[in-house]
């Protein structure tokens, strides 16, 4: 029963890490028309990476991320192809994109915003992390130089 037992917890912290580390591979899909700069301001992500703050990841494509709304705390800049979400349940795209605060003094003036199915807008800070130097894939303009 305890060998049992010891497997299972094994196994199930396996499947855990597994969906995080495991190969993703970015669908193929082409960058979307119907994106609308309203400002000369851009993000530019040089280089596709994957984000991990939490059970769940986040791909950023490759590209140029449009200013596509603004209000008084900030841009939203939305992702030429998508966001890639890889969650426990499986890989699936939505829109969304990186929101750049007009406060910089603030501890982390970008974040992840992406339109989840039937939970509408979420948001997440975006920073460096173990392993991923946001400062070699993404660059602004106006520059920025993540912490």
């Amino acid at each position: 029963m305890k060998r049992l037992r010891a497997a299972t917890t094994i196994l199930g912290a396996l499947a855990l890490f597994g969906c995080n580390v495991a190969p993703y591979t970015f669908p193929e899909n082409g960058p979307r028309e119907d994106l609308h700069a309203i400002n000369a301001t851009r993000v530019d992500v040089k280089t596709e990476f994957r984000y991990l703050p939490s059970f769940t990841s986040y791909v950023f494509p490759v590209g140029e991320y449009v200013p596509i709304r603004s209000d008084t705390r900030g841009t939203y800049y939305e992702s030429p192809r998508g966001i890639l979400v890889q969650a426990t349940t499986g890989p699936f795209l939505v829109r969304g994109g990186i929101y750049r605060a007009n406060n910089e003094a603030q501890s982390y003036p970008f974040s992840l915003y992406v339109f989840m199915p039937g939970m509408g807008l979420t948001q997440l800070p975006l920073h460096n992390m173990w392993g991923l130097n946001l400062n070699e894939k993404i660059e602004c303009v106006p520059p920025y130089v993540f912490k």
